[in-house]
C-alpha cells in the first residue's frame, strides 16, 4: 500500500514538473517570437525617410472660447497663464500610438518633435482638468463644465475630468449628457477606461 501511494506521489510529481516545464518552454518561445518581431519592426521604423509633419491636425485652443474672466483665484489665473502658453506651442494627442508607430508613420527624425507634441497635450488635458475642479470648488459649475466638455472634446481620458462633468450633470439631471459622456467613456483605449465607464454608470441613478 505504502509502495503505491508512494508511486503515485512520484507520478504527480513528474505530471507537474513536465507540465511546468512544457508550459515555461511555451512561454520563452512565446516571449522570443515577440521580441524578434519587436526587433525587426523596430529596424523598419528607423529606416524610415523623414514625413512632412507640418499638415498634421494640430490642436488649436480657442482661448476666446473658453470663460478665462471665470478664473478669478490667483491658483485659477496661473493655469489660463499655462493655458495661454500653451496656446503657442504645437499640440497632438498621440496617446494612440507606440513610439514604433510614430517612427513607421514620420520617420525617426520627427519623433522627438511630435513627443514634445503629445506631452503639450497631457499638459494641457491636466491642466484642463485642474481648472475644471477648481471652478467647481468655487461653485462655479457653468464655466468649470465648458472647459470640461472642451477637455473631453479634444479626447481627454483623465479619470477626474469625467467624472466632475458627469456628477454635475448627474445633479442638474442631465440624463441625456450623462448618457452621452456614458458612451464616450465606453470608447476610452486606455487602462483609465474600465475605471471611468464603472465612475460614470454608478452616477446614473
Amino acid at each position: 500500500m505504502l509502495a503505491y501511494i508512494g508511486f503515485f506521489i512520484f507520478c504527480m510529481v513528474f505530471i507537474t514538473v513536465y507540465a511546468v516545464s512544457r508550459a515555461n518552454a511555451y512561454s520563452s518561445k512565446k516571449m522570443n517570437k515577440a521580441r524578434k518581431s519587436f526587433l525587426a519592426r523596430e529596424a523598419k521604423a528607423n529606416a524610415v525617410r523623414r514625413a512632412d509633419i507640418s499638415k498634421l491636425d494640430y490642436l488649436t485652443i480657442p482661448l476666446d472660447k473658453l470663460p478665462i474672466d471665470a478664473c478669478s483665484t490667483e491658483e485659477l489665473r496661473m493655469l489660463t497663464d499655462e493655458l495661454r502658453t500653451l496656446a503657442g506651442q504645437k499640440i497632438l494627442n498621440l496617446s494612440a500610438y507606440t513610439n514604433t508607430d510614430l517612427k513607421l508613420m514620420y520617420g525617426p527624425a520627427n519623433l522627438e518633435e511630435l513627443s514634445s507634441c503629445d506631452t503639450n497635450f497631457i499638459t494641457l488635458i491636466c491642466t484642463l482638468d485642474k481648472i475644471g475642479r477648481g471652478l467647481i470648488d468655487e461653485g462655479n459649475e457653468d464655466a468649470a463644465v465648458r472647459f470640461l466638455e472642451y477637455s473631453i472634446g479634444i479626447g481627454s481620458d483623465i479619470t477626474s475630468t469625467y467624472v466632475c462633468l458627469g456628477s454635475v450633470y448627474a445633479s442638474r439631471g442631465q440624463t441625456a449628457k450623462l448618457d452621452n459622456l456614458i458612451t464616450l467613456a465606453s470608447r476610452i483605449k486606455s487602462l483609465s477606461g474600465p475605471i471611468i465607464l464603472s465612475k460614470l454608470k454608478a452616477l446614473h441613478r
